[in-house]
């Protein structure tokens, strides 16, 4: 009984220094199931929209919050699998770089990708018709910031072959783009490369915290057998 007890007690602990190690994932998971479950319907989903997406008109008009809300808030009613799979990749990163640090790389690399997107698009409205129906139109959604954060990440890594998931992840971005010619997927490219700033100038991984990991790495038992 002692033993069971003690296992118990045991297992809270590691779920309570996981739970604190994830706490903006795990707060920003809530968030979002909350909200995607709340808007079952389109109508509902279009009027959150109204309330929480941007466009230039409400970021003209100093409405800075929604440069927050937007961000939680997808555009399609329903659970969105396309957003909360990726979205593990924001667990990756807070366990690597803490809380603080994806926090500011989900929401800035956002930022970066919607704000000089709509700008642009006002810029060219007066002599395109398709640009400002995207100006006026409500954006939002979690996918620029996903894929930033995961671009942060990314960078922040040291190692030789440290190039290569960056790498990857701007083929594999800039190959979506050149297939569907979204606007959207400009944003993500947008968000990848602040991203990729980010990791790589502020939030590098320290050199003597490499030499610590090769030093675990070697120190550890072997888990297999090499005789034949």
């Amino acid at each position: 009984m002692s033993d069971l007890s003690s296992k118990h007690v045991l297992l809270l602990r590691r779920f309570g220094t996981v739970a604190g190690r994830l706490r903006f994932t795990g707060l920003l998971a809530l968030i979002l199931i909350a909200l995607q479950r709340s808007s079952g319907r389109l109508h509902t989903t279009r009027a959150m929209m109204r309330t929480f997406g941007i466009n230039w008109h409400t970021l003209a008009t100093a409405q800075w919050w929604r440069l927050i809300t937007d961000v939680l808030i997808q555009g399609q009613p329903g659970l969105r699998w396309s957003i909360l799979i990726p979205f593990l990749w924001v667990g990756v990163s807070e366990w690597h770089l803490g809380w603080r640090r994806t926090g500011t790389a989900f929401f800035v690399t956002d930022l970066m990708s919607t704000v000089p997107t709509l700008v642009v698009l006002h810029l060219a409205s007066a002599h395109s018709t398709w640009s400002l129906q995207q100006a006026n139109r409500f954006d939002g959604g979690s996918s620029a910031a996903i894929y930033g954060t995961l671009a942060t990440f990314c960078a922040s890594r040291r190692g030789p072959n440290s190039w290569i998931a960056p790498a990857l992840l701007v083929q594999s971005m800039v190959t979506i783009w050149l297939t569907n010619r979204r606007l959207f997927d400009i944003q993500h490219l947008v968000a990848i490369g602040v991203g990729l700033v980010i990791g790589f100038v502020f939030f590098r991984e320290p050199v003597a915290a490499i030499a610590d990991r090769e030093l675990t790495e070697a120190s550890a038992p072997a888990d297999f057998s090499t005789a034949s």
